[in-house]
């Protein structure tokens, strides 16, 4: 009887594994065909696109000829040049929310005000904070910053509109000149700057915080009773255990500021003199402003490869300094 039973056995198993995959299929379903249709499709239909001279009378295919007009434009060295100054944010951002966060976690009591505090610029649409962010440094008498500093006699300021570099500004109250390949990041770059990082620093810090809770007490106490210091503790031992999580925002932090759109367009839609026009803005004005639509695909695909290259970089170089040991609760 046992014997005869096994294939019925057998068969129930078969039936309950179809069973469990058919159910997990159909709650997948959903996710599977939004990525399949704005992402999978998108993707290919985009690259498609890049290799022909697209018209609304039709396409006609033209091979790399898109790319290689991309790579001879001074346009498109110019947005991958000032995309990676506006992506500099990241690791200034990371390197202040580390101690921070260690701050938060391990010095403050009942630190969940702080928390909630840091975390608002995050969660707020970064529209209607690149708004308020576009009153404090309009160009206008009526501006934030400018109203505030006009009781003391300083000029008005262009601010958002102003595109002197700031090694350029710098070096000129020393009465210096520097090259134009040394003028660094704009004036109204400089404040995407700062807006992005108030953007960013509470969700740096908060995904720092959560990756110290699962470090192992014990590590800790054992360095204070060596004697050592709360700066040594961060740099010795919480550092090299929390570089999983470290790298992890990194690479997410990073993917976000290569391919932003919202805060630049709000404020400086790509300009002044197109010193904040990163590769999104580029594609943008491709596309919308100068209708030519294939060579924005192509942009597009720049895009997706220059993350795809960085991010692949950073998983790369991270077997240096990322340790996936013990260290954690």
């Amino acid at each position: 009887m046992s014997v005869g039973s096994a294939p019925t056995r057998w068969r129930w198993r078969r039936s309950s594994r179809t069973s469990s995959l058919g159910t997990a299929i159909l709650f997948l379903f959903p996710a599977l065909l939004v990525i399949g249709v704005f992402h999978l499709y998108g993707t290919g239909r985009n690259i498609y696109l890049s290799l022909t001279d697209w018209t609304l009378a039709g396409a006609e295919f033209i091979g790399f000829t898109n790319y290689i007009n991309l790579l001879q434009s001074g346009d498109f060295w110019n947005s991958v040049k000032v995309t990676f100054f506006f992506a500099f944010v990241v690791p200034v951002t990371v390197i202040v929310a580390i101690p921070v966060a260690y701050l938060l976690h391990y010095v403050i009591r009942k630190s969940y005000l702080y928390r909630l505090l840091l975390f608002v610029p995050f969660i707020v649409p970064t529209v209607a904070t690149s708004l308020v962010w576009g009153l404090v440094f309009a160009p206008s008498p009526t501006g934030v910053v400018n109203a505030a500093l006009n009781p003391f006699g300083i000029r008005r300021q262009g601010w958002i509109l102003d595109s002197t570099g700031v090694v350029e500004l710098v070096a000129g109250w020393f009465g210096a000149t520097v090259p134009g390949w040394a003028e660094g990041p704009s004036i109204a770059m400089a404040i995407l700057l700062l807006v992005r990082y108030w953007q960013m620093l509470g969700f740096t810090v908060l995904i720092l915080y959560a990756g110290m809770t699962r470090i192992d007490p014990d590590l800790l106490d054992a360095a204070r009773v060596d004697g050592a210091s709360e700066p040594k503790i961060l740099r010795r031992v919480v550092i090299p255990v929390l570089s999983p999580t470290i790298l992890f925002v990194v690479v997410v932090s990073l993917v976000f500021a290569l391919r932003e759109f919202n805060t630049i367009f709000v404020l400086t839609l790509g300009g002044p003199a197109r010193t904040t026009e990163t590769l999104s803005m580029l594609m943008y004005r491709q596309f919308w402003g100068d209708n030519l639509f294939a060579l924005g695909a192509a942009t597009a695909t720049a895009l997706f490869l220059i993350i795809l290259l960085v991010t692949w970089l950073q998983f790369r170089l991270s077997r240096r300094w990322v340790h996936y040991t013990a260290g954690t609760a």
